[in-house]
């Protein structure tokens, strides 16, 4: 029988050349053979490479798992901790991202997960407004504003506010805004832990643009506009809010986000603005032409492709994108150059995060900031105009369309013949906010929080 462990035998560099040609599940069996060959297979080297292969870099570097915490329970961990084991190097960082990631991208494929229902007791919930940022979930209706803290809590006490009867949201802590007598909610929006609700007054006909802390539960800012209809096309962040006034449908109207104070009006358009983006301290707005602004400074940067007609911008990174009719532009931001053009699938269909994703054709197609097609799945023969919604969070994309329950596509994985379904449901969701780790959906009378990890 043959029994000599050659691979102790061979330099390091040659060992992990003959190494970097085994899958991950010949890498781990290798390990079991000896701890030599455990310590061999045991490398970031090796790791690195399988994880680029699947599209989970970013749990190697952003994103660590290990440091999450975890909503659902496992029997057993397969990795090997710190101070464990005298006689076992621990797992490395990168081995460990891959079986963690792993397990969390079999929790997505085979719908395994922990669901938390936020609900109001004696509220009709279809009567108000649901949003979340994935750090918290926030409901604005016509007796206020709740706002829910997603990071898992030993108790569920209340913060700052009156506490909830309905023991659904125990594990979340929970917050209330109390507004002003005889408010009626229109729109609320989350980013970064920063809330926005439009109100509309009943008794003065005045709406109303209220900022918030999500942390603190306090009003931060409120703007009035004596007007038939509210602010437009509002964007905000920590620091900054812009928008479009009504009565002034060109103009782009910079306020502090702390005390509500104007800071800008920017000129240019000649048209009405159909659509912001805002990221830190620059500004996209989309009419004639898409012009980019310094909203600190208050000056126009650049102006691209005017006499257009543009319906639709956002920021990605560097990168400028301008939409109209079934085309979309990439700019770079430093630059001013374009990229590159896609054409040819619905405006209608398209989400954006770190990939832009588009449905048509009976295919869900992702490109990556740069404008270059990545991957295309098939939607299992669903002709576009069955798609709902899309959803991008993360490396996934959530379908929502004629099938029961929602499709889930991974766009890290090179191929995805059978979607996965993700859970049957009765009727249609409203997708709030999605990222690796979890799902965040409206139904009628209840907001469900899916955790994956």
């Amino acid at each position: 029988m043959f029994t000599t462990d050659f691979l102790s035998s061979l330099p390091n560099e040659i060992t992990c050349a003959v190494l970097s040609y085994l899958s991950a599940n010949e890498l781990c069996q290798v390990s079991l053979c000896s701890k030599s060959c455990r310590e061999k297979s045991n490398s970031d080297a090796l790791w690195r490479r399988l994880l680029k292969n699947r599209g989970w870099e970013h749990y190697g570097t952003d994103l660590d798992l290990s440091k999450k915490t975890g909503f659902l329970k496992y029997e057993a961990d397969d990795v090997i901790q710190e101070g464990y084991s005298a006689n076992l190097m621990p797992t490395c960082k990168l081995k460990t991202a891959f079986i963690r990631a792993s397990r969390l991208e079999a929790n997505w494929q085979t719908g395994t997960f922990q669901k938390h229902c936020i609900s109001l007791s004696g509220v009709d919930c279809r009567d108000g407004i649901w949003d979340s940022d994935g750090e918290f979930v926030v409901y604005a209706f016509n007796e206020g504003v709740s706002i829910w803290s997603l990071e898992k809590s030993d108790g569920g006490h209340d913060v700052g506010g009156q506490a909830g009867s309905n023991t659904e949201d125990s594990d979340y802590y929970k917050r209330k805004l109390l507004p002003h007598p005889g408010w009626i909610a229109q729109s609320c929006k989350v980013s970064k832990g920063v809330g926005l609700a439009t109100e509309y007054e009943n008794d003065c006909f005045v709406h109303t643009i209220r900022l918030f802390n999500c942390k603190s539960a306090n009003w931060m800012m409120s703007y009035k506009e004596d007007d038939e209809a509210p602010t437009k096309k509002l964007r905000f962040d920590t620091k900054t809010l812009i928008g479009t006034s009504s009565c002034r449908p060109s103009e782009l109207i910079v306020w502090n986000s702390f005390n509500g104070s104007s800071r800008h009006v920017l000129k240019g358009h000649v048209s009405e603005i159909k659509d912001l983006a805002l990221s830190d301290t620059r500004a996209a707005s989309a009419a004639e032409s898409v012009r980019l602004w310094d909203v600190e400074q208050g000056v126009c940067l650049h102006v691209f492709l005017p006499s257009v007609g543009f319906t639709c911008c956002h920021i990605v990174g560097e990168h400028l994108l301008g939409g109209f009719r079934d085309t979309l532009l990439f700019w770079n931001m430093v630059s001013k150059k374009q990229l590159a053009t896609i054409t040819d699938f619905e405006l209608r269909l398209m989400s954006v995060n770190n990939s832009i994703v588009a449905c048509s054709d009976g295919c869900v197609r992702v490109w990556n900031n740069m404008g270059d097609l990545i991957k295309k799945h098939p939607t299992t023969g669903d002709k576009s105009e069955g798609i709902y919604e899309l959803l991008v969070g993360g490396t996934r994309v959530v379908i929502q369309g004629r099938f029961k329950g929602l499709k889930v596509l991974n766009t890290g994985q090179s191929e995805c013949k059978s979607p996965p379904v993700l859970f049957e449901s009765g009727g249609l969701l409203q997708m709030l906010w999605m990222d690796d780790l979890k799902l965040v959906v409206c139904r009628e009378h209840k907001c469900e929080v899916l955790h994956f990890w």
